[in-house]
């Protein structure tokens, strides 16, 4: 980045955020809420909506201090193009940037866009890292430095991917801020179910739900291989795999080759994923590595058990519940599939997991909302640091 205009932090921060998750436009959706919660904390919140003419909406205020203004592309080809023109036209004035931060939650193309605007009009720029970057494609991975060596500030989601981070580039150390994401667990808990599983399924008795980017750090083959054993005893039993990625052909595949596709389910992301939670017995994570925790903390807030492996940010309030233990070591096939058939031979331990999961996930969280907002809010300060 070159060096960038004042050092001082700005009484009240004016942001501009880089974004293209549509639910900002609708009311009462969760990150829309966060929005909310967000501007409190900053004098103005501009938000740049990286969208295509299958939502197209106009500039419009949706906040006292919050603006939103769509890109409005034709396709994912013109987004550059169009994030140039609608910051141009929407968000200077005489060449100047209407904002003192761009904050961006994903260091590869949306992160390439901020960066090259903040490079243009010399303002700090602050990237959330919620995923180790260096296990990534290459193309994005080349993407992905370039943006945060370039950042002012570098918002990771836990110790782990931060430490990961670290280990191979120790000049980014200066520039971490770690923060887990917050998810606000009270309001979760309160929304109706309006999926059911088991309807939607009725040949399955039991129901396990895995949710995620289906990608080979979550392991999904080994929650399959589970199953394969599982069936045995149980052949009601099913698996809802819920996501997109590179990983979800291969699969298919896998789950036709070990001979139990009637007993697993593939699905793309659903309009309510929280009745998905709230209506399975159980919610798998075998991963290999710690992303942000999300799929765990969410499972919890509605209530839904969890088996998963010591990756998961759950993990360390998982390890002994009336005794028992949910958590297994990464990659141990034989500690998932005893953990699974206990949980479904002993419905107590089931009732008592689902009356005490919103406890659990509090405590996983270890902060309340008005912390966590002070916390965010440092985040931006430590962007006008001096490094």
């Amino acid at each position: 980045m070159p060096p960038v205009s004042g050092s001082r932090i700005p009484i009240k921060i004016k942001v501009l955020m880089f974004t293209s998750n549509l639910d900002v436009l609708t009311e009462g959706s969760l990150f829309r809420g966060r929005i909310l919660e967000y501007a409190a904390l900053a004098g103005e919140l501009h938000i740049l909506l990286i969208n295509t003419r299958t939502h197209i909406t106009t500039a419009h205020k949706i906040g006292e201090n919050i603006w939103v203004y769509p890109t409005n592309s034709f396709s994912r080809f013109f987004f550059p193009i169009d994030v140039v023109r609608v910051v141009r036209s929407q968000l200077t004035w005489k060449g100047r940037l209407h904002a003192d931060l761009i904050t961006v939650a994903d260091p590869y193309w949306l992160g390439l866009f901020a960066m090259f605007t903040a490079h243009h009009y010399k303002k700090r720029l602050q990237v959330q890292i919620e995923s180790d970057f260096t296990k990534t494609t290459f193309l994005k991975k080349v993407i992905a430095k370039a943006v945060v060596f370039r950042a002012t500030g570098l918002r990771v989601v836990s110790n782990e991917i931060a430490n990961r981070i670290v280990a191979r580039h120790k000049i980014l150390a200066s520039k971490i801020s770690v923060l887990p994401m917050f998810l606000d667990v009270d309001r979760i808990a309160k929304l109706p179910v309006t999926v059911d599983l088991h309807a939607k399924y009725p040949a399955f008795t039991f129901i396990i739900l895995m949710h995620g980017e289906l990608t080979r750090s979550k392991n999904i083959t080994l929650a399959i291989d589970v199953m394969k054993v599982l069936t045995k005893s149980f052949p009601r039993i099913g698996l809802v795999i819920v996501g997109a990625g590179p990983e979800k052909k291969h699969l298919q595949n896998y789950a036709i080759h070990k001979g139990i596709s009637g007993n697993v389910v593939f699905e793309s992301e659903p309009v309510d994923i929280y009745s998905y939670y709230k209506t399975a017995n159980l919610v798998l994570v075998t991963s290999k590595s710690e992303d942000n925790g999300m799929t765990s903390l969410e499972a919890l807030a509605c209530s839904c058990p969890v088996i998963t492996s010591n990756a998961g940010v759950a993990a360390p309030i998982l390890h002994d519940i009336r005794g028992v233990n949910f958590v297994c070591e990464r990659g141990d096939e034989t500690c998932f599939i005893e953990k699974i058939r206990e949980f479904i031979n002993a419905p107590g331990l089931r009732e008592h997991f689902k009356l005490n999961a919103l406890y659990y996930a509090k405590e996983a969280l270890g902060y309340d909302k008005d912390e966590y907002l002070r916390r965010y809010y440092t985040t931006w300060e430590s962007c006008f640091h001096e490094g």
